[in-house]
């Protein structure tokens, strides 16, 4: 008998339990009833349609319809981008279609102002590439790729793999700056395992937890008003979660939010 080895592909199923497409990648994953839908290229001005947002290995995705072509976007740390993007936008150990378009807060781009984070993304309007604004007949005869949804699925867990394992050398190579975070610092600081703090009728927040995971902090800090923001010059809301290490850390992660000038006096007095 012949020792034959099985080879894992990927399977993309819709909710109604139709193959969409089918590659040779690492691991099979079906969106049965997920949220995906299918990209309907055209050349609508300013058409923005999500077609699917989701989570792969606990990172944050989403495929844009810009109607012209199609946009990727990973949610990613405010650290990773501040170490690893260059002058020119360029993130060396992440390949994607085309290369990196953009980086940066999420809710700038069209469509995605509700979103809070910062990312990292591409476009899939390139050479060769299906265009929006040309018939599906100039499209063909000129040879265009059209990519579908489950196309983009795939490539943004790609990227997804690359980002984490750039996190992962990070967390190897670099060394610790600064004193290291430690409970009584976080405590000092407002950290709790959830903390509000609401006067009256005013629905701002300022919210700030942390766990403790492995030798790092997972940080979640959420600023928000429905006035004033307390971020200052940024969005009405600002949103921060990830896992660090230091006290230089938490500061630079003060300075990307534009955290209030006493939250940061806090941070300041505990050196």
């Amino acid at each position: 008998m012949t020792d034959c080895k099985s080879t894992p592909i990927t399977l993309v199923i819709n909710r109604k339990g139709c193959l969409l497409s089918a590659g040779i990648p690492f691991v099979i994953f079906k969106y049965i009833n997920s949220f995906m839908k299918e990209i309907v290229y055209n050349n609508i001005p300013d058409f923005s349609e999500i077609v699917e947002e989701n989570d792969y290995k606990e990172v944050h995705f989403i495929c844009v319809n810009r109607g012209i072509h199609p946009c990727a976007y990973v949610i990613c740390d405010p650290l990773f981008l501040k170490k690893h993007v260059t002058d020119g936008g360029y993130i060396a150990g992440i390949s994607v279609h085309g290369g990196i378009t953009y980086t940066g807060e999420i809710n700038k781009l069209k469509g995605l102002d509700d979103h809070t984070g910062v990312c990292f993304g591409w476009d899939y309007g390139h050479y060769n590439d299906w265009a929006g604004y040309w018939s599906d007949e100039e499209n063909l005869m000129a040879g265009q790729k059209k990519w579908n949804t489950a196309d983009i699925i795939y490539e943004c867990h790609k990227a997804i793999d690359q980002y984490l394992e750039l996190l992962e050398k990070d967390a190897k190579l670099d060394p610790v700056q600064g004193p290291m975070l430690t409970k009584e610092i976080l405590k000092d600081l407002g950290f709790h395992s959830i903390f509000e703090n609401t006067k009256g009728d005013d629905e701002s927040a300022f919210q700030k937890m942390g766990i403790y995971e492995g030798n790092k902090w997972r940080i979640y800090i959420d600023l928000q008003s429905p006035s004033l923001s307390y971020a200052r010059n940024q969005s009405p809301r600002r949103k921060y979660e990830g896992s660090i290490l230091t006290l230089d850390e938490l500061k630079m992660v003060i300075d990307l939010l534009d955290i209030p000038e006493d939250i940061d006096m806090l941070v300041k007095k505990s050196q």
